[in-house]
């Protein structure tokens, strides 16, 4: 993720030097709102299985959900944007999706590695614990 983030602002960075057209742009618009209201239903439902069950691998996949969602609805209006002339919010959109991308891998590689470390973030329970030992 690290790496296909950082292609992504690389690439897109090199698309707003160079605009170019974007092809089947009413055919994109559709596809991106699909995909946008989709993946934000679907994190809503996995978020609040997540709560319920405090799942913490579903609650970090709801957020990936979240964030792939809110970055349809960014890419739309890049895409919008783009095709009312402002050929340069493509390679922006871009830049934002990979910023999403870096995110995600670093919220995924962190709680990942809490969780293998076992490590626990709840002040008032290490409260406790100390008081039993000490």
């Amino acid at each position: 993720m690290l790496v296909i983030g950082s292609l992504m602002l690389y690439y897109s960075y090199l698309r707003v030097l160079q605009p170019g057209e974007i092809e089947y742009q009413y055919l994109a618009l559709v596809t991106l709102l699909l995909a946008g209201v989709i993946s934000l239903y679907r994190a809503v439902q996995m978020r609040r299985i997540a709560k319920k069950y405090n799942i913490l691998s579903l609650r970090t996949n709801a957020l990936n959900s979240i964030k792939d969602g809110v970055g349809s609805f960014v890419a739309f209006l890049a895409v919008l944007i783009a095709s009312l002339g402002f050929k340069q919010m493509d390679g922006v959109d871009g830049m934002i999706i990979g910023g999403y991308i870096l995110t995600v891998a670093y919220v995924s590689i962190k709680e990942s590695s809490l969780v293998l470390m076992d490590a626990c973030q709840r002040p008032e329970l290490i409260d406790q614990v100390k008081s039993i030992y000490l």
